[in-house]
């Protein structure tokens, strides 16, 4: 990482390509399958972004949502303004929960990720069926 003005910026570009493709499989933490959260502490650890692994995989979205919200509070997640290269993005599938995570890219517009019915691949934050659904990008603490 590289220090600026006190402030810890990742690399510029991380390899992920081999990523893609890879199948879902709840609690998946690689290197064949991976759920959300797995791909995210796979891509951030790369970013050389440390990330905890402390999150029980599972298909109950109030539990879900649950483990995103104290997640934030016991790793002293911090909500940023706007995407930044490497950051955290959540979303909101189902209409109540936050049941959904992936890591932005370094341009800032694109994120990888991973879920359900679904191989790992890299989508647009402002597309049609994501931008709506973003509830906030974050980052742990003393990563910023």
């Amino acid at each position: 990482m590289n220090a600026d003005n006190g402030i810890r910026h990742p690399p510029s570009a991380i390899r992920f390509t081999d990523l893609l493709g890879k199948e879902f499989a709840w609690g998946g933490r690689g290197p064949d399958v991976y759920d959300c959260y797995g791909l995210v502490i796979e891509t951030r650890k790369r970013a050389g972004l440390p990330m905890p692994d402390d999150y029980a995989s599972s298909s109950d979205k109030s539990e879900i949502n649950t483990a995103i919200h104290d997640g934030s509070r016991a790793h002293n997640f911090v909500q940023l303004p706007g995407p930044r290269p490497f950051c955290l993005v959540t979303f909101r599938i189902h209409p109540r929960f936050s049941t959904h995570i992936g890591m932005v890219l370094a341009d800032c517009r694109r994120f990888i990720h991973i879920q359900r019915r679904m191989r790992a691949g890299v989508e647009r934050l402002d597309s049609q069926v994501w931008k709506n659904r973003i509830t906030g990008f974050w980052e742990i603490g003393e990563n910023l």
